[in-house]
């Protein structure tokens, strides 16, 4: 839905849209520790938060895309109250599925640039492999640290590269 929804709304209204949210989601992670230790019990009110929570973040990757790792991860450790580690593993599972949706999309809206594909996925999958590996292994400090750089350096970009 979010890739259909992209192509009604321009890239100026798609990038006013992130430089509200990206802050307010900065502002959260950077006041609030990072969890060391799941708190959570399989229910149905669970269930219920993470279906949203895949639903809303997922029509935000078809629709616009950069932070989707970095906004599932937040959502699961705050919202789900999943360990930061836990929440990185789902949310790159979650992340996965929702980009091979808008593939599917993209692909037989034939929107796909074939030249710039073939260079950035053998890099992407590269930074996934390394990120994953850091995050497993890194104290979570660090993992906030690049965190919120990441939120950073989203937002710098936006504000003054688009």
């Amino acid at each position: 839905m979010g890739a259909k929804l992209s192509a009604y709304l321009s890239h100026n209204t798609m990038t006013i849209l992130l430089i509200i949210v990206i802050p307010t989601i900065l502002i959260i992670g950077l006041f609030k520790s990072y969890r060391e230790q799941s708190e959570y019990t399989l229910n149905g009110c669970f269930f219920v938060k993470l279906a949203l929570i895949s639903f809303i973040i997922g029509g935000y990757d078809g629709f616009f895309g950069p932070g989707t790792g970095t906004f599932l991860f937040l959502a699961f450790m705050y919202l789900l109250s999943m360990s930061a580690k836990e929440s990185v593993t789902n949310a790159k599972i979650i992340n996965f599925v929702a980009n091979f949706s808008a593939l599917l999309y993209f692909l037989f809206a034939g929107r796909i640039d074939w030249n710039i594909v073939l260079i950035a996925l053998p890099a992407s999958i590269l930074g996934y492999q390394l990120g994953a590996h850091f995050v497993l292994k890194a104290d979570l400090r660090w993992v906030k640290k690049v965190v919120t750089v990441v939120l950073i350096g989203l937002m710098v970009k936006l504000v003054f590269l688009s």
